[in-house]
């Protein structure tokens, strides 16, 4: 077993890339187990809980972001997430966001077609399209859910 040296009282999202699946909010100190059918491989991301809408996962590259999300950044005076994303013409392309107790309120992309879709009640995809290979700027705009104002 390895042990990634997590901080203990945070809580993380991981996310399973190959099976594009939202395994949830673990503990640094909890245990994940994974159970491989013969061949398989996995692939998680883990990213320590933010008090706001935050980027998870893209579909685009096993990195997950690393190479075709350039950037990513919140605005607390605007609540909004924006960022720009490196994307293969007629390809569909998906920003995986952990929601954080947060709406969605508007999304706007600067060429293509982006919308959003809700997976479950904490996680999303901002999923763009285009019909050529560009870097697109996207933002999403969030209001923060009322019973869970902090």
């Amino acid at each position: 077993m390895k042990n990634i040296d997590l901080i203990a009282n945070k809580e993380y999202h991981i996310y399973d890339f190959w099976n594009d699946k939202y395994i949830g909010k673990q503990k640094g100190n909890s245990q994940l187990t994974q159970v491989l059918r013969p061949g398989e491989s996995r692939m998680m991301s883990i990213h320590t809980v933010q008090n706001h809408p935050q980027f998870i996962s893209t579909n685009r590259h096993v990195m997950q972001g690393m190479l075709d999300l350039k950037d990513c950044v919140w605005n607390e005076k605007e609540t909004s997430l924006s960022g720009t994303s490196a994307v293969i013409g007629n390809d569909r392309y998906e920003v995986v966001i952990a929601k954080n107790d947060y709406s969605v309120l508007s999304i706007e992309a600067s060429s293509g077609q982006a919308k959003w879709v809700d997976i479950d009640k904490d996680i999303a995809k901002v999923v763009i399209q285009s019909t050529t290979n560009s870097e697109i700027k996207w933002k999403v705009k969030f209001h923060e859910n009322i019973n869970n104002m902090r």
